[in-house]
Order: structure tokens, then C-alpha cells, then sequence
């Protein structure tokens, strides 16, 4: 039998041992879905002479990104596999993504006499990261300030950044960038920029062309060539789930059946090939290519597969299907199938939707640490995650907008409460995730992602349009004022469009809040009409709430509405409110009215 690298879990006892045997640590950070990661554990981790290397002188760690986006955060060194030597005190002696057997050799050498060298530097730099943690947890809470206005920056930056020819940004390797679609949407929709419509369009049609799966539908990851017509392979939920939505708004704002058609592509990939049909939720992934886990090797390479019409492809078997069930990638399928029952009339959308959210809240949701982050085999791990939150948080106001029962506002809030209460940072915003107390100090550092406090962010204001409770729009405030500097370092480096979820977000927070309060019984089909009227209609920064004329009274009266004979509904937008509209067709045209450019 072919002897194996002893591959550890990321936990205090492996560090531990480090740290007793006096030894570093080889961390391997890689993705079931990853090609790379396949050939470099093919070619490199099943090399015998670095196999007996690795387990007489490191004590070796495996991170699944998926599993563990807060390590893969701290430690990703651009792209997967991820090789990082580590000390026992998790601070990093080198860092690389592949790398063929010749050079793993001679890293892991040159690392284990470095460190023989510069033992006390390293036990000083953990004495003082240590001291300087203790000391950040003491500053004072930060004031609710004015909120800085990056968007037209951002916007700026995306168009710089935009490729003329086919779309996408950069000039090199083509990723789908879906927070950068969804702002140039919005921007459009409110200003009338017509590059920007131009740039989405372009971006997803040629998307479709290159990266869409034309048998068995599904987005790749992305493309290795400008052009997108070169897929890396794999294809992964929270990049099908946010395309999802891009298409959506794209079929909602220019009526082209090109979008609509390519969204129901994705659908059907993840109804027929990622979801569980029965019990509800969404797989995580399939792989690029057909590899065998047993002989460390790559039996077909997707390159070779998906080219191959479903019949041929059947002969060779299946890539790999990562059954585990993500709470945040699967919150973000749930938020975009919701949305594909209002747009495209969906009915088993909706069904399925809500059936994995009853799924999502009942295994992966927590009074005590808010959600856990995965579900594998009837097993929750991976608690306390802010992404996880945020996400799931959402996809309950989503099924509140589309159901209007108020239990899903309720678990909203639960969950938002529980974020608060746990990861609330001192100087605004929030943490990925708990620290975690017995791991050494260069792991415990905090971290504040961009992208989760930004969805935090339009949580919270959702929460404050639905509730009228001041202390979420606060809450909303707070965080996305505490980016300043992290989206002028982006500006800086002409990489602004990653701030771009950011800018999305903070049209909730100001006058660009668009709400359509429908008033009437919840059991009456001409509300749940109207409800589904307005969740149809593009608009950014739109919230929908159905008020029950019996259940909901107090808080109608303090919003000041009236209740009539029938079902209305109110548009209010730029601190006003339409007359009240009986039909869908006339809440139609004050919505689209709302779009006249300014």
C-alpha cells in the first residue's frame, strides 16, 4: 500500500504538536472542485520522497476552502491549492499556490533552516501580536458617522476597468465578478448611464457563450482566456447562484429573452444536478474532472469531458459531486430562486426555495452561535460564521417579501440579533467569524470581509424598512462607514469594482430606498397579485413588505397607512408615497415611473 502524507485537521491540537515536536507546519489550503489541487496531489503529495519529508519533519494540515472560508481568507496566497508554511504560531515562513514535486522538495528544505535560524524572532513576534490583541479589544465603540459616497468612484473603476472587445473586467484571465453586474445595473437603472448597461450586457452575453455548460447547463468558474471562451471546469453553487440573479435583472430591465432563457439553464443544472430533490437544499459543487481519490490520479480532465455530448459523457461517469450542504452558498440559491418564481413564473422554484430555507433553519440554525456553516451526512460543523449569517438572514426576508408570513422576518432577526451580540467589532462592522480562543495568536487575528458586512449592511436596512426600528438602520450605518479606508486602498490599486457589493449596499442605506407596502389580508390573492407585481419589477434598493389588515394593524397605523375595502398598494421612494394602487397593472407604472434618469 502507497504510504500517504498524515494530514491533520486545522485545530489547537496540530498546532500543539507543532509546537512540542518543534516542527512547522505544511498547510495545504485546495477545493474538492480543484483541478490544480488534483495534479499537485497527484504528481507532488503522492511523491514518495516528499510524502516520508513531510511526515518526519512537518506536521501537516489540510483546509478544504469550502469548508473553511476564514482560514482560506487569512492564509489564501491567490488561488488553489494554497502551500503556506506555517510556525506552531501560525505565522507564515513562505507562501505559494502549485508547485511540481522539484520545487516542494526544495521549499521545504529551505524552510526548515530558516526557521532553525530565526526561532527568537519568531517567539518575539507572537509575544508582542499577542500584547497588541489584548490591547484592540479595549478601543471604544465607534460613533454612527456620515456615510461616505464611493459609488460614482467605483463606478469609475468599473468602467476603466471594463474590456471593450468582450465584456468582463481586465484583459486576462475572465472571472464573473456578479457584484460588479449588480452595480452597473443599479447605477443604470437610477441614472441612465447607458456604458454601463452596454458593459452588463455584454459581460453576460458573452458568459453565456463561453462559460455556460451547453448540455447540461450550469455556469463554469471562469474562463483562463479574455475571451470566456476557455472554462476552467468546475462549477460551484455561489457562482451559478449570484449569475442566477445577474440574469434575472438583466431579463427584468431589457425584456431580452436571451437572459431569461440563460437563467432557466442554470436552473435546471441545479435542479437536476445539484439539489436534493427530496429533502431540499443545494449541493456545493462538481467537479472539473474525473478523478480518482484512491489512485491519487486524474482519470479524464474536464477539458476533455465537457466537450463530449451527455451520452459520451455518461460512458466516463460523473465529476465529482460535493454533497455538502453550505449555509451560505445555499442561503444565496434560496434569495435567487425566490426571485425566479416572481420573474419567470416559476412555481417549483418557489417550493424548492422554501423547502431548503425549512431545511437550512432547522439544521444549520442556532440560538447560541447564530448558524452553522455546512451540513454533510446529517452533521452541522463550522459555527458562528458572519457569511452564513448575513446570507441566511436574507433569504428569510426574501421568503417574508414572497410569502409575507412573519416568521421569516422573526428568524431574521434572530439571526441579526445573534451577529450583533457575537461578532460586533469595536470600530464598526463585523467579524467573519468567533475567535478561537485556543489557537495560537497569528491565527486569532480578526478580520472584517468586505463582501459579508456589505450584505450585513442591506440586512439591516431591510430589517429597519419592514420593522421601523432605528437601531438596525444603526446598525447599517456603522458598518458600511467603517470601509472607508479599505475601498480608497481598492481605488488606489484601480481595483475598486471589488467594492462594489459595498456601493450596492449603500444604496439601501440613503434616499435610493425604494418600498412597496401592499395593505391588505394575506389570504386574499388580489395582496398576494400585487406582491408579486412588485417583486417582478426591477428596481435597486427595493423592499416589499404585506401588511395583514387584521394581524398587522398596529404597525400600520404607525406608518400611517389607511385600509381600504380592497387590497392597495403604496410605492414610497425619496421620503414620499404614491396615492394608493388597486391593480398590478397601475402599481406597474408608478413603479416604472420611478425610473425617469435624473
Amino acid at each position: 500500500m502507497m504510504e500517504e502524507i498524515k494530514w491533520l485537521e486545522w485545530a489547537p491540537e496540530a498546532f500543539e504538536r507543532a509546537r512540542k515536536e518543534d516542527k512547522l507546519i505544511l498547510l495545504d489550503i485546495g477545493a474538492v472542485w480543484c483541478h490544480w489541487c488534483h495534479v499537485m496531489d497527484e504528481e507532488s503529495y503522492a511523491n514518495p520522497d516528499i510524502v516520508r519529508f513531510v511526515n518526519e519533519h512537518y506536521v501537516p494540515i489540510r483546509v478544504d476552502n469550502d469548508q473553511r472560508p476564514d482560514v482560506n481568507d487569512r492564509y489564501n496566497q491567490g488561488g488553489w491549492p494554497t502551500t503556506v508554511i506555517l510556525t506552531s504560531e501560525g505565522f507564515v515562513v513562505h507562501g505559494a499556490t502549485y508547485l511540481p514535486p522539484a520545487t516542494v522538495k526544495e521549499l521545504l528544505k529551505k524552510a526548515m533552516e530558516w526557521y532553525r535560524d530565526n526561532k527568537k524572532r519568531v517567539a518575539d513576534a507572537a509575544g508582542e501580536m499577542a500584547r497588541e490583541m489584548a490591547r484592540e479589544v479595549a478601543r471604544p465603540t465607534l460613533e454612527t458617522g456620515s456615510l461616505k459616497d464611493f459609488s460614482t468612484a467605483i463606478v469609475e473603476d468599473i468602467k476603466k476597468n471594463a474590456d471593450p472587445i468582450h465584456g468582463g473586467l481586465g484583459t486576462a484571465a475572465k472571472f464573473p465578478h456578479a457584484g460588479a453586474i449588480s452595480l452597473s445595473f443599479a447605477r443604470y437603472s437610477l441614472t441612465g448611464d447607458s456604458a454601463l448597461l452596454e458593459f452588463a450586457e455584454k459581460t453576460l452575453h458573452n458568459m453565456s457563450e463561453g462559460i455556460l455548460d451547453p448540455v447540461e447547463g450550469g455556469l463554469y468558474r471562469y474562463s483562463v482566456a479574455r475571451e470566456w471562451n476557455v472554462p476552467h471546469y468546475e462549477k460551484n453553487l455561489n457562482v451559478n447562484a449570484e449569475c442566477l440573479q445577474n440574469y434575472l435583472d438583466a431579463y427584468r430591465i431589457t425584456g431580452k429573452e436571451e437572459y431569461a432563457n440563460t437563467a432557466r439553464k442554470i436552473i435546471r443544472y441545479l435542479q437536476e444536478t445539484l439539489s436534493d430533490k427530496e429533502r431540499g437544499g443545494f449541493y456545493g459543487s462538481q467537479d472539473a474532472d474525473i478523478f480518482d481519490e484512491e489512485k491519487m490520479k486524474i482519470e479524464m480532465d474536464g477539458e476533455d469531458y465537457y466537450k463530449l455530448p451527455l451520452e459520451e459523457r455518461t460512458k466516463h461517469g460523473v465529476p465529482f459531486i460535493d454533497k455538502t450542504i453550505f449555509t451560505n452558498w445555499n442561503a444565496l440559491a434560496v434569495s435567487a430562486f425566490l426571485d425566479a418564481y416572481h420573474v419567470l413564473g416559476l412555481d417549483e422554484c418557489r417550493d424548492f426555495a422554501l423547502k431548503t430555507l425549512g431545511l437550512l433553519m432547522e439544521h444549520c440554525s442556532d440560538e447560541e452561535v447564530g448558524t452553522y456553516h455546512f451540513l454533510r451526512d446529517g452533521t452541522t460543523d463550522g459555527p458562528g460564521m458572519l457569511g452564513d449569517s448575513v446570507a441566511l438572514a436574507r433569504a428569510n426576508l426574501y421568503a417574508y417579501e414572497t410569502a409575507g408570513d412573519a416568521k421569516y422576518l422573526e428568524n431574521a432577526r434572530r439571526l441579526m440579533d445573534v451577529v450583533v451580540m457575537r461578532l460586533n467589532a469595536p470600530d464598526g462592522g463585523f467579524y467573519d467569524s468567533v475567535m478561537a480562543e485556543k489557537m495560537p495568536p497569528a491565527t486569532r487575528i480578526r478580520h472584517k470581509p468586505m463582501t459579508e458586512n456589505a450584505l450585513a449592511a442591506e440586512v439591516f436596512v431591510r430589517l429597519h424598512s419592514y420593522t421601523m426600528n432605528s437601531e438596525y438602520l444603526d446598525h447599517a450605518m456603522t458598518t458600511l462607514s467603517a470601509f472607508d479606508r479599505n475601498v480608497e486602498a481598492l481605488l488606489a490599486r484601480d481595483v475598486g469594482y471589488f467594492a462594489s457589493d459595498l456601493a450596492v449596499a449603500s444604496h439601501y442605506a440613503d434616499t435610493t430606498l425604494t418600498k412597496v407596502t401592499v395593505v391588505g389580508r394575506r389570504d386574499d390573492h388580489r395582496s398576494i397579485n400585487l406582491v408579486h407585481e412588485a417583486k417582478r419589477i426591477y428596481r435597486p434598493a427595493k423592499t416589499v413588505q404585506l401588511l395583514d389588515t387584521v394581524e398587522d394593524k398596529t404597525l400600520i397605523d404607525e406608518m400611517n397607512f389607511q385600509v381600504a375595502d380592497s387590497p392597495v398598494a403604496y410605492v414610497c421612494a425619496d421620503r414620499k408615497c404614491s396615492a394608493p394602487v388597486k391593480t398590478p397593472k397601475k402599481l406597474r407604472e408608478t413603479l416604472e415611473s420611478l425610473r425617469a434618469f435624473s
